[in-house]
């Protein structure tokens, strides 16, 4: 994730919602016993996902057709656009879909969910179904489809859903929806009872409001978050987390993953590569140093509070709570300290600078003994530990990413998360920087952390096939148009052939990034113009003379080819008779 530059946007684009007039806070271990998945069981998703397609009378994804010969789906490629037609689709017989607070399932509720997938965001119930398309792209990927379970974390404070029975409703009928963009996965993990909704505690985590808590947020550092308050027995340890701005492209066996505790798109080592102006350090110097700061918190910190130091945290700091169960605290003090070579060893080790917060596979076991060692003084809800603290206002992810390299917890080689997520780099491009050097190492990774397609081809087989047409396509991509050609991630005949969701997860949120740019872009040539103006008033000696109803009116005519604004007393400009068209034609009717 890139860290400033992604505030600094974020900010820009609430200015813009308040200059246009919008309202910018509307954005809006289980008892499982894992074993290593054979493509077999794989297999049983896939026919599920045959099964669930044919019941919604969907055949294929758009763009692919069967090959009569081998019985498997391949690309269209004579027809890359096609369209598909749902509108005789109905939802399958059977009782009313129903959600709740709890699975239903018999079989997870007696052994446990094998995967958990976590998505947090206020407008869950609101939102269009084009924006439930990363998670049906998930669903259609993962081993183990029966005991996958989907926590959707939400609020009841939209005006459409104020009331939990009317979330659950409207979520339910974008599941039971048989036009455009069908969701037949999500329809059927309500119909296992595979599905729970729970409603976050904005006060509890001091999140900006009841609709107001887009993920990865700060809730994430408490120390409440990843226990009992939030989920239940069955919830499996192993959570995977995404985002409305993801796509899966390749089978996840979450077993592959599990014994590592936290995997995220890799960052690349220095400053200004790849489209990230920070750290000015470089992520891997930086995760090192601020791991020095963490485990030294009483080194010069009142003397940067003294001196106004706005990325500091100020004490006092919260009234710490009681936790609701026992704490795993490492002691920090018999641990070394660490070295920028130690974050990114790309001579022996191939460790490197992971883990964007968008798309990610976690371990709770390990997110509580991070937070319990090294608290943050703000959001972690536990007092101060006088050997390791965290005052810094740090993204979730970059916290997780340095405490957890400083507990020395396992975590996957960059290569390895770059195999299972790619936000700035590909998996190229992460070799050459923090190794493997030597292509029989890098062939060892993908044969560990890659699954085999059932009755198709090996992960090896896939691997060595997508180097000779040009790019390695990881499962998983997050926000790629930031960083990417998005040519390539729509048109290209290698995307299409690998990612089936690509067009229908990436094309909307692509058309929101052009419009986003663009009411930038005119945001900032109406200040410019505005300023440009003030001065040329200024040095004309232009200046108000008459009052009429309560506003200020230019007694003179403003010089040939400039705007006359009439000024309330504050100021602002209340009345132009220039209108500037605020998007495109192309892009009026995104909805967001």
């Amino acid at each position: 994730m890139v860290l400033a530059s992604i505030w600094i946007s974020s900010n820009i684009y609430i200015m813009i919602k308040w200059y246009l007039g919008h309202d910018p806070t509307h954005f809006g271990k289980s008892s499982f016993k894992s074993n290593v998945l054979s493509s077999s069981a794989y297999k049983t998703s896939h026919d599920v996902h045959n099964t669930v397609l044919k019941q919604a009378n969907v055949h294929s994804l758009p763009g692919m057709q069967k090959d009569d010969e081998h019985g498997k789906e391949k690309i269209d490629n004579s027809q890359p656009n096609k369209k598909m037609d749902y509108s005789s689709q109905n939802s399958s017989p059977g009782k009313p879909l129903q959600l709740g607070p709890t699975y239903t399932n018999p079989e997870v509720l007696k052994n446990g969910c094998s995967l958990t997938i976590l998505w947090m965001d206020p407008r869950l119930a609101i939102m269009t179904k084009h924006r439930y398309q990363p998670l049906e792209s998930f669903l259609a990927n993962v081993y183990h489809l029966e005991t996958t379970c989907i926590l959707l974390q939400t609020s009841v404070c939209m005006k459409e859903a104020n009331v939990l029975d009317a979330v659950y409703q409207l979520i339910i009928k974008k599941a039971l929806s048989t036009d455009s963009m069908p969701l037949p996965y999500l329809r059927q993990q309500i119909e296992r009872g595979n599905v729970r909704v729970s409603i976050i505690d904005h006060n509890k985590y001091k999140l900006p409001s009841c609709d107001n808590f887009e993920p990865p947020n700060m809730a994430m550092m408490h120390i409440e978050y990843w226990g009992p308050a939030e989920y239940t027995p069955q919830d499996s340890d192993t959570v995977l987390i995404l985002q409305d701005d993801v796509t899966c492209c390749q089978p996840l066996d979450i077993d592959r993953w599990r014994d590592v505790a936290y995997v995220g798109a890799p960052w690349p080592p220095q400053a200004n590569l790849h489209n990230n102006p920070i750290p000015e350090e470089g992520a891997c110097r930086f995760i090192s140093e601020k791991w020095g700061n963490f485990t030294r918190p009483h080194l010069g910190h009142e003397q940067k509070w003294r001196n106004g130091d706005f990325y500091l945290y100020r004490p006092p700091a919260p009234e710490p709570i009681v936790p609701s169960y026992p704490l795993d605290v490492v002691d920090v003090t018999k641990l070394p300290q660490m070295t920028p070579e130690e974050v990114c060893d790309g001579a022996v080790t191939y460790k490197g600078a992971l883990g964007n917060g968008g798309l990610t596979i976690r371990s709770r076991k390990w997110l509580r003994r991070a937070i319990a060692s090294c608290p943050h003084v703000q959001w972690s809800g536990l007092a101060i530990n006088p050997h390791c603290a965290v005052y810094a206002n740090l993204p979730e992810d970059l916290y997780f990413a340095t405490i957890l390299r400083g507990l020395r917890a396992p975590l996957p080689t960059a290569f390895e998360a770059s195999l299972f997520s790619v936000e700035m780099m590909l998996p190229q491009k992460v070799a050459e920087y923090y190794g493997p050097p030597d292509e029989e190492g890098r062939i060892k990774m993908v044969t560990k952390r890659w699954a085999d397609r059932p009755g198709g081809e090996t992960a090896l087989e896939r691997y060595e096939r997508m180097k000779k047409e040009g790019v390695v396509i990881s499962i998983g991509w997050h926000k790629p148009w930031w960083y990417h050609n998005t040519d390539f991630l729509l048109n290209s005949a290698q995307m299409r052939k690998e990612c089936a969701y690509a067009e229908r997860a990436m094309s909307l949120p692509i058309k929101r990034e052009k419009l986003r740019v663009q009411q930038e872009e005119i945001y900032r040539q109406k200040v410019k113009e505005k300023a440009e103006y003030d001065q040329m008033m200024a040095q004309q000696n232009f200046f108000p003379r008459k009052k009429k109803n309560n506003a200020v009116v230019n007694k003179k005519n403003a010089p040939d080819g400039k705007k006359v604004l009439i000024r309330a007393r504050d100021g602002r400009s209340k009345k132009t008779k220039e209108v500037v068209p605020l998007v495109s034609d192309e892009l009026k009717n995104v909805p967001f």
